[in-house]
């Protein structure tokens, strides 16, 4: 579900599709949604992110491994969006 929302937000932005949202979300939403994810990609430095501490577990090691990579690679790539298409 929330991936559904986050390609809309794309879709939006790329003007694929025409909804009517405020302002505020239509101009800042992907920014935010950038900003969450490149904060989830550093982490809470125990449990997450690339600087966690507790490093034995096997979600640590999916999370170092796919997880914080991936939440990386989209905060970054949805900031080009913004600044490539930006308003």
């Amino acid at each position: 579900m929330v991936f559904l929302i986050i390609a809309i937000f794309y879709l939006i932005r790329a003007n694929l599709i025409h909804l009517q949202l405020p302002d505020l979300i239509a101009n800042y939403g992907l920014y935010a949604l950038a900003i969450v994810l490149i904060i989830r990609a550093i982490g809470d430095f125990k449990y997450v992110g690339f600087f966690k501490t507790v490093k034995d577990t096997p979600f640590a090691d999916y999370d170092t491994k796919y997880y914080s990579p991936l939440c990386l690679f989209l905060g970054l790539s949805t900031l080009g969006i913004q600044f490539l298409i930006g308003k």
